[in-house]
């Protein structure tokens, strides 16, 4: 694939730099920035953390060891530049984090850092083995470590102060005392660890002291036939006061004309019986306004904050742009552009970029021509030859037809002839290998483990089928009556849209909608799905119009959250293939288009 080479171009190439037009006096916003004290063109160039300034580049981009880069593409570590975006930093080494984990400045590969622990310089995968410093053990039902040991706690104890001695268990009754143990249906262990009979006076327990209860002073002594309680310290009279109460303190305050109780603080507020509240601050709304959580002075016009100040929505010279106040001899005809205002009929504003041209589309920090250009997510390329069959996968743009390429949530991977086929995406990540790598998916995440036998995916864990079972995206150590081994794979599957067959998608009724609610009733989980679209052989689209009750397995379906947008294939009567939809911006578009 071909990428256009105007990623960089930022104007056109009869557009020099003192063509561009400022915005008036007293509007916030320009081409140009200080960088350490030196000007530089903030479209074209990059000011980076030294203080240098490079190009060419956007205000996207950052610098890497004397480089530009965009960290949608790429990524920096330790002044080196790597090809692969979202990589993070070890200890000067780069290293993924979907399926690599950095312990105390040690990489270790094949285990995913968002699943993972740490144990000392290693990583361990925490649901199948567990960490007695500075040893990995592989985890067992009712065992716990000891010190670096592991060890079995229907056989053994954990003693000592420091709980690194080993002691036999020689009954259900034993518990250490000290670094020994005891039975304690017959002794009893003191707080300097001795050992009594349990008929010793010291064993038969102590009296507890009665718990402290606050006292408040008692209510002030006055009278009156109006008089009520006001918090648990004074009284005040209905017919001439109003009771302020302190709700941490439970202290209550009367008070009069001209003051307001605002979270049991008393505010002067003189002239009126009861002001507004300001936090804990009281004011008066006739000359007084409460922006940001700050009090101010008003003229009786400015009604409305933007963020601490206060501004007349009909005053011309000023205008609020997501909470920043500009002022300039005339704003009627600007516009916002996130905290900037610029003017469209002199110039077109791409994010914090000025063009003198009006009337452009805008692509990031840049002018795209809709029929040469396809921008994804802010980033323009070249349409080429084949222009409709080019689309966006994240930032990057490809021909969808072209096997040489796989996109992945959102990121785009090169394939090699060998791979194509055994290509599968985990999340933003490709899998190169199912033979050797296993991804485990759950509505939070999509992880790679490497294959283990014996081990299965239970949502995004991944555990010790002999040791422990997996029900509805939840590992559990004790396996209930009846349960077989082996149903998740039967009934269930959540899969990325991405890992679907053309011909699964278009072959089949799918079932698009969002969760409304769930019941379990004995082995079955009934989910109703609302706002539902059903598509038939990725043509005929019908909109539902009550809501559909689809009923899974319980334990071997995973659990769908509430409002979520999934798409279901009916596999059997309590079965079915799932792909959360929530993250995409077209989930309809994005069927449709690939069985046409």
């Amino acid at each position: 694939m071909e990428i256009s080479a105007v990623i960089f171009v930022m104007v056109a190439a009869n557009a020099c730099v003192h063509h561009i037009i400022c915005a008036p006096a007293g509007v916030s916003g320009s081409n140009f920035g200080v960088c350490a004290g030196t000007d530089y063109a903030i479209w074209r160039e990059v000011c980076c953390e030294d203080g240098t300034v490079l190009g060419p580049g956007d205000p996207s981009m950052q610098c890497c060891g004397g480089q530009v880069f965009n960290p949608r593409f790429s990524s920096c570590c330790n002044r080196n530049l790597y090809q692969e975006a979202g990589l993070s930093c070890c200890n000067g080494t780069a290293y993924s984090p979907f399926n690599a984990t950095c312990c105390l400045g040690t990489v270790t590969t094949g285990v995913s850092e968002k699943v993972s622990g740490c144990c000392e310089t290693k990583a361990f995968n925490p649901v199948a083995e567990v960490c007695c410093r500075p040893c990995i053990h592989p985890r067992h039902p009712r065992s716990d470590c000891c010190g670096r040991e592991y060890i079995d706690e229907q056989t053994h104890l954990c003693c000592g102060t420091d709980l690194d001695t080993i002691v036999e268990k020689k009954s259900e009754h034993d518990i250490c005392c000290g670094k020994e143990s005891i039975d304690e249906s017959k002794s009893c262990c003191t707080h300097d660890t001795r050992i009594l009979p349990l008929n010793h006076e010291y064993c038969r327990g102590q009296t507890l002291a009665p718990a402290s209860i606050q006292v408040y002073p008692p209510p002030s002594q006055r009278n009156g036939a109006f008089l009520k309680q006001c918090g648990m310290n004074s009284t005040y009279d209905t017919q001439k006061e109003q009771c302020c109460i302190n709700k941490t303190s439970h202290i209550g305050r009367p008070y009069l004309h001209g003051q307001t109780c605002c979270e049991g603080q008393l505010t002067p507020t003189p002239g009126i019986f009861e002001g507004r509240c300001c936090g804990s601050v009281g004011y008066d709304p006739r000359n007084q306004i409460c922006c940001g959580g700050k009090v101010s002075r008003t003229a009786p016009d400015e009604s409305q904050c933007c963020g601490e100040n206060s501004y007349s929505v009909l005053n011309p010279h000023t205008r609020c742009c997501a909470g920043v106040l500009h002022e300039g001899h005339s704003l009627e005809e600007a516009l916002c552009v996130g905290t900037q205002i610029h003017f469209p009929q002199l110039e077109t504003r791409c994010q914090s970029i000025l063009y003198p041209d009006p009337g452009l589309h805008c692509c990031g920090y840049q002018p795209y021509d809709l029929e040469k250009h396809i921008c994804c997510a802010g980033h323009r390329w070249g349409r080429g030859e084949d222009k409709r069959g080019m689309v966006c996968c994240g930032v990057q743009a490809y021909v969808r037809s072209d096997p040489k390429w796989k996109c992945c949530s959102g990121r785009l991977h090169s394939l090699e002839g060998e791979r194509r086929g055994q290509a599968w995406c985990c999340g933003v990540h490709l899998i190169t290998d199912t033979s050797r790598q296993e991804c485990c998916i759950s509505s939070q995440m999509q992880v790679v483990y490497t294959r283990i036998p014996g081990f299965s995916c239970c949502g995004d864990f991944y555990f010790n089928t002999s040791q422990q079972y997996c029900c509805a995206g939840h590992v559990r150590h004790h396996k209930v009556a009846g349960f077989q081994q082996g149903e998740n794979q039967r009934h269930c599957e959540l899969i990325s849209l991405d890992n679907h067959k053309t011909q699964e998608l278009c072959n089949n009724e799918v079932l698009i909608g969002s969760v409304e609610s769930a019941a379990v009733k004995n082995a079955f989980r009934d989910v109703v799905v609302k706002n539902a679209l059903q598509i038939h052989a990725g043509r005929n689209v019908t909109a539902l119009m009550d809501t559909f009750l689809l009923r899974l397995n319980h334990c071997s379906c995973p659990l769908l959250a509430q409002d979520r947008l999934y798409l279901f294939i009916r596999q059997g009567s309590d079965g079915a293939t799932i792909s959360d939809l929530s993250t995409m911006v077209s989930p309809v578009h994005q069927l449709l288009s690939r069985c046409h």
